[in-house]
């Protein structure tokens, strides 16, 4: 596949990013937004809307394939044969990164660190196997160890007659590269606002796991004039996933815009800028906890929505306990939701 131009609000908005900044265009904008109104009556509360992000991709749908369109980009603008990533035994990242290269004609190799096996775990880790995708596992749970084991990976993979190191993609792929997905659906929404199509969200509710997702969404609200309050519901527990780290990979990812040539004013984020849910990751990365599992079961029964008890499940619990306590006493609220939802390949 090429590398194309594409017609997405942030090119519209920003026409020198055309020649600029390429992207391999892999999902049809904008994603749908519905109203959930069983999950409202439930709730007891004001209007509750949601952004499925997971229709939006081709082979694999939800919020790595937006960043993978420019970071795959990336890859290819560089010409090289491989790209190596790194995530848990379910990483959502690692088989879309792994079936994305694959539509692009790159190979993938992944490292895959220990996490808590559930039924969703299984059933990514066998898609993963049968991606085409060089697994590694560390067998354990220690990230060093991880990001050691791609570094031989890099080192391995090279090319050495003609010297071209294979592409690393950071755990998430959120980098400044790959949150620009997330600045172009921040301006989807506020195009889909303007048309009538939702009501401005008072708070927009997304899981917060390696900051790309926040962070890019952080920046995209700010560029296209909507007020919203991000709340990221964190469901990881490594040290740099916090309101702090989403507010820098923000900056960061303005930095990036402007060095391409896009009129991007520096907005200096603060920790302050968003709000981070840290009370719903129970014993930590992957682990279910009640809450989430309570959550998944009734989307599925209300809203006929599927979450995963690693990142959604934890995120709609987190919206539902405010709306209870009444700490969330205007609307509307904006639920998006990262999780694939298309069929994959074989189903």
């Amino acid at each position: 596949m090429a590398v194309s131009e594409n017609p997405r609000p942030l090119f519209q908005r920003y026409p020198q990013l055309t020649s600029s900044l390429p992207i391999v265009p892999f999902g049809t904008p904008p994603s749908p937004v519905r109203r959930l109104v069983s999950l409202e009556r439930h709730a007891g509360t004001g209007e509750i809307w949601l952004k499925n992000d997971g229709l939006y991709g081709t082979v694999y749908g939800g919020n790595k394939a937006r960043k993978l369109e420019f970071i795959l980009a990336e890859a290819l603008r560089r010409r090289v044969a491989t790209v190596i990533t790194f995530g848990g035994l379910g990483s959502h990242h690692c088989l879309a990164t792994a079936l994305y290269a694959r539509q692009v004609g790159l190979r993938s190799s992944v490292v895959l660190v220990d996490q808590p096996i559930t039924e969703e775990v299984n059933e990514s880790l066998r898609r993963l196997e049968e991606s085409g995708a060089r697994l590694y596992r560390t067998g354990s749970e220690s990230a060093v160890r991880a990001t050691l084991l791609a570094g031989w990976l890099v080192l391995h993979h090279a090319r050495w007659r003609r010297p071209r190191l294979p592409y690393m993609i950071w755990p998430g792929g959120s980098t400044a590269l790959g949150s620009v997905g997330y600045v172009n659906a921040a301006l989807e929404l506020a195009e889909q606002v303007r048309r009538g199509n939702l009501p401005a969200p008072r708070s927009i509710f997304v899981s917060l796991g390696s900051n790309g997702t926040a962070a890019g969404l952080l920046l995209g609200l700010r560029l296209a004039g909507l007020d919203s309050r991000l709340v990221a519901a964190k469901v990881s527990q490594y040290p740099t996933v916090s309101a702090g780290g989403v507010a820098r990979l923000a900056n960061r990812t303005a930095a990036l815009l402007r060095s391409r040539g896009a009129d991007v004013p520096a907005p200096h984020f603060r920790s302050r800028d968003l709000t981070v849910i840290d009370g719903f990751i129970g014993a930590g990365y992957g682990h279910p906890t009640p809450e989430g599992e309570a959550a998944k079961a009734l989307l599925q029964e209300s809203e006929g929505l599927g979450l995963d008890l690693t990142y959604t499940a934890k995120t709609v619990a987190a919206l539902l306990a405010p709306i209870s306590q009444r700490a969330i006493s205007e609307g509307p609220i904006l639920y998006w939701h990262t999780l694939n939802a298309l069929p994959l390949p074989g189903e």
